[in-house]
């Protein structure tokens, strides 16, 4: 394990000690919130603070869409990630009545939608592409589209304010997407993992796992975070290694910065940078923990 690795894992440690007396130094039985004392905790860590704060919120909400969805993997067709969209800027979505009654604002973005690009005064437009390529036959993103989508998604989240923001995504064939990635970097086989989407049939789930094993067969079953970019969605370095390396990790300057620059990748490359936010002992955990839920389950 690296230097600054052992040195990070200490200052959490001791961070996570001083905000566990905090909460347990209050007049209460120790334990005694539940779930609020696990949440103030967790808004602790984020903010980076023993005295956390919580005054106003924000909802951002990243539409992309996936060229896996032409292949059918869907219940739905690609073209409701637009419709959706247009209902969110029109107010009439289920995220818009929850946000509205809890106060808070709402943004939407547009990672990359399929078409032509949308007119809105209210739509925040950063799309990389109309679209990703179909990850069938092609890698969905090349480098440089993983690049500017980092770089821009860094860049709106130094420009949040609000003390606690919430992200969420669109688009159709998401989970799909979801399951490749995480599939190559936990070691498994992505048809293990994809589940019924948006309320597959048993014909349509067969068909959906076929088609991701198809496509997961396109590069070597077990990837590092920087492999699955290279490899899995860059044409041009594609050339896959084994291992989890943490060098030449981004070296962003706050957890919300690294949740707008998953986010902004259209969700086809939303867990990619997972692996550079934790060390290796740490990811070595969480791989362990997925699978043995899935051997569970």
């Amino acid at each position: 394990m690296a230097e600054h690795d052992r040195a990070g894992i200490a200052e959490r440690q001791g961070f996570d000690e001083a905000l566990q007396a905090a909460i347990d130094g209050k007049t209460k039985p120790l334990g005694s919130l539940g779930d609020l004392e696990t949440l103030a905790q967790q808004i602790a860590r984020i903010q980076r603070t023993l005295t956390p704060r919580v005054n106003t919120c924000e909802l951002m909400l990243f539409a992309g869409d996936h060229g896996l969805a032409q292949a059918g993997v869907s219940a739905f067709p690609q073209a409701v990630t637009r419709h959706m969209v247009l209902n969110f800027l029109r107010g009439t979505a289920a995220a818009n009545v929850i946000a509205a009654a809890l106060g808070a604002s709402l943004t939407i973005v547009d990672a990359g939608v399929a078409g032509q690009r949308i007119a809105h005064a209210q739509l925040c437009d950063l799309r990389i592409a109309a679209g990703t390529q179909n990850s069938l036959y092609a890698p969905a993103m090349s480098r440089a589209q993983f690049e500017l989508a980092l770089d821009r998604g860094r860049s709106l989240g130094q420009q949040q304010t609000a003390d606690v923001c919430c992200v969420g995504e669109m688009g159709i064939g998401n989970t799909s997407a979801a399951a490749l990635v995480a599939a190559k970097i936990l070691g498994l086989a992505p048809q293990e993992l994809a589940g019924r989407g948006t309320g597959l049939d048993e014909d349509g789930l067969r068909r959906k796992r076929a088609l991701l094993a198809q496509a997961g067969a396109r590069t070597d079953t077990v990837l590092d975070a920087a492999a699955v970019r290279d490899g899995v969605f860059d044409p041009d370095r594609a050339a896959p290694s084994r291992g989890r390396g943490t060098e030449g990790a981004p070296d962003h300057e706050s957890p919300l910065e690294e949740v707008f620059a998953e986010q902004i990748l259209s969700a086809d490359l939303v867990l990619l940078n997972k692996a550079d936010l934790v060390d290796a002992a740490e990811m070595d955990d969480v791989v362990a923990c997925v699978r043995a839920r899935l051997e569970t389950n």
